[in-house]
């Protein structure tokens, strides 16, 4: 498993070492904006371009001094109509005009101007675009006294004015050697103002080409992280086990909103009717919540190293500056970016810990992790350095995203591929089992076939040991004949019938009522023991003689004990042991041979007992004629609740007419 790891983290640098080259070669036509090592520069409201070959160079930046009128919103007339002598003032361009300083005193985000800017071009020159990328939020471009362009409303002041973002390319025609541009912009919904991004001139060529190549690049940085995203959601979708990928596909999700439309404003081009305030809050609620979502996502990857308290944190406060720009206006929230920026670096930081010590306890997948969040990290660094002006670079956050992304995303896929394989391996160790497990049942089955044929042939065999025994004493008593069959019949007929009634239906079960079918027959087993003399005597017995004949009972009874005690088959015999002892008992304890009294009287005697008084009653013996039917009954209902159970006299007055197709069935 060690040198699988230590495979898996050469092939990760060998992929870093791919990817580095691969987007700096993006980045270089991104960030070169001008070709040249020294660009001309404007002074004093003047830049001199009449050495530029606009056919051979790059762009140029329209940058340097600008001659500013503060809080003044001027045409090229009313400039013109200006008297002489007005001292002049000049303004960094690009530049916002928050640290604008007017009789020394700075300027806030909000407010107004315009800015005059002349230029000289050479005779020879091919026609000439201007590309504007960024003015907050609201301005109007005159060139030689000719409107080439606005964006939004420009005002004095916040019911006046209205915001807008949009980028511009615009031909300019050009009658002599000088250009005289002229901006008014205003701004009363942004906490920046003023032109902070270069306006540029340069001939169609170069300036088509370069919007072509930053359109390429944004849509293929947008692009492939939303595709990682959406590929990474649908994973989740496919297997919700792993809660990495819905995090991470939210955040590349939210990361490629963004950038739609923060990058050149896209979104604002291919969705012109919706409003800036909305476009506003996209813009940064993509930012806040991608924060916390980013951290869901970490905290899946090392929940070891991960402090939720601190993620828990993290969310708190995104939330909170969310709920800011949604209630609240563009002139407000954006003020909030600042100290949100600082949360950011704050948990980058923190990340870049929890990176650090995952590495130390060498968690799986932590250098292509570490490498990739070092360069997001060095990014962000840069781009809030370079948002608030502090140095001169290029937003560089897309690149350093992209780059953590794929990153991110060739280790999830790593995990997925490596889980696969142990899946794989995991079905063919299961194919394996599975086939032992076929071999086990098959041999369960033959197992539990032979135990059938065991229990069927022990079943066999007790019916066969009853019979026998029943048989004993049916050889010795000539006037049986179809008797043992009949007490069969009538036994189940009153046990079925007692199962139905609500007392006796959790005693009297299926298997009772096969027992006591079989085990009823053994009621005079104990009649081998009685002496051929008294047994078969065709007349009136005398008291000495009825009470030897009474000993069949016991003789029966300890028969049958002994058997149970010799092969341990209570099971079966225990109904038959009952009934040999018990049959004769009363229900007011008169019988015999124990005189037992109601319910102490085992229930299968109970029954048994009924059974046996009506077949010998309905039968002919030596020393008397049979009774019908219905004397038969008359004298069992006499007998309810003094020789015999109450119940089981009620059931078989219900089931007589069961007596009676019995007794026609198996006659003697």
């Amino acid at each position: 498993m060690k040198k699988y790891h230590q495979i898996s983290v050469g092939n990760n640098f060998r992929l870093l070492l791919i990817l580095i080259p691969l987007l700096i070669l993006l980045a270089v036509p991104y960030g070169c904006i001008v070709s040249n090592d020294d660009p001309p520069q404007a002074k004093m409201g003047l830049l001199n371009l009449t050495d530029w070959n606009f056919y051979e160079q790059d762009r140029v930046n329209l940058d340097g001094e600008w001659k500013i009128y503060w809080q003044q919103i001027l045409t090229p007339e009313e400039i013109a109509a200006l008297p002489d002598g007005e001292q002049d003032q000049f303004y960094s361009v690009p530049n916002s005009w928050n640290n604008f300083k007017k009789d020394n005193t700075l300027s806030a985000g909000t407010g107004y101007a315009t800015f005059i800017l002349k230029i000289r071009i050479p005779k020879h020159k091919p026609p000439l675009y201007l590309e504007i990328r960024e003015i907050l939020t609201s301005y109007k471009l005159w060139v030689n006294n000719k409107i080439v362009c606005r964006r939004g409303v420009v005002g004095t002041n916040r019911q006046t004015s209205i915001p807008e973002f949009q980028p511009d390319i615009v031909p300019i025609v050009i009658t002599d050697d000088t250009i005289t541009l002229v901006l008014q912009v205003s701004n009363f919904h942004h906490r920046k103002g003023g032109p902070w991004t270069s306006i540029q001139l340069g001939s169609a060529a170069f300036i088509k080409e370069s919007y072509s190549k930053r359109l390429f690049i944004n849509i293929f940085l947008v692009g492939s992280i939303f595709m990682i995203g959406f590929y990474h959601l649908s994973l989740f979708l496919l297997r919700d086990k792993y809660t990495s990928s819905l995090y991470f596909g939210i955040f590349c999700i939210l990361i490629s909103i963004r950038s739609i439309v923060t990058n050149e404003r896209y979104f604002h081009v291919l969705f012109p009717n919706l409003t800036w305030l909305f476009l506003m809050r996209i813009e940064y609620l993509t930012f806040y919540l991608a924060i916390p979502v980013f951290g869901m996502f970490i905290v899946s990857v090392f929940p070891k190293d991960f402090s939720k308290k601190i993620l828990y944190l993290i969310s708190a406060v995104s939330l909170i500056f969310s709920g800011i720009v949604c209630v609240t206006p563009v002139l407000i929230f954006s003020h909030t970016i600042q100290y949100f920026q600082v949360v950011t670096l704050i948990s980058a930081v923190y990340l870049f810990f929890v990176f650090l010590k995952a590495y130390r306890m060498k968690r799986e997948g932590t250098v292509i992790n570490l490498a990739g969040f070092t360069i997001l990290f060095l990014t962000v660094i840069n781009d809030v350095l370079y948002v608030n002006e502090i140095i001169d670079t290029y937003s560089l956050i897309p690149f350093g995203m992209l780059f953590f992304i794929f990153s991110q995303s060739f280790l999830i896929s790593l995990i997925y591929s490596r889980s696969f394989k142990k899946v794989e391996t995991q079905k063919k160790e299961l194919g394996v089992v599975n086939l032992a497990l076929g071999k086990e049942i098959q041999a369960n089955k033959v197992l539990q076939a032979n135990l059938v044929q065991s229990h069927n042939n022990f079943q066999k065999s007790r019916v066969a040991l009853i019979l026998g025994l029943a048989k004993l004493a049916e050889y010795r008593d000539e006037d049986t004949g179809a008797h043992l069959k009949r007490i069969r019949e009538f036994s189940i007929l009153i046990a079925t019938g007692l199962s139905k009634i609500k007392k006796y239906e959790n005693y009297i079960s299926k298997k009772y009522i096969d027992d006591i079918y079989q085990s009823s027959i053994l009621h005079d087993i104990g009649k081998v023991g009685i002496k051929d003399a008294i047994l078969l005597k065709p007349g009136k017995l005398t008291p000495e003689e009825f009470d030897v004949i009474k000993t069949h009972s016991t003789i029966g009874g300890d028969a049958i004990t002994l058997i149970e005690f010799e092969f341990n088959a209570k099971s079966f015999l225990t109904l038959g042991r009952n009934i040999a002892y018990s049959h004769h008992e009363r229900w007011d304890g008169t019988g015999y041979p124990n005189g037992l009294k109601e319910e102490k009287i085992p229930l299968s005697a109970r029954i048994v007992a009924v059974a046996d008084v009506y077949d010998a009653l309905t039968s002919e013996r030596s020393y008397k004629k049979a009774f019908s039917h219905d004397k038969a009954k008359e004298i069992i209902i006499q007998g309810r609740a003094n020789h015999f159970d109450p119940d089981i006299v009620d059931m078989f007055v219900q089931l007589s007419d069961g007596f009676v197709q019995t007794r026609y069935k198996f006659p003697d």
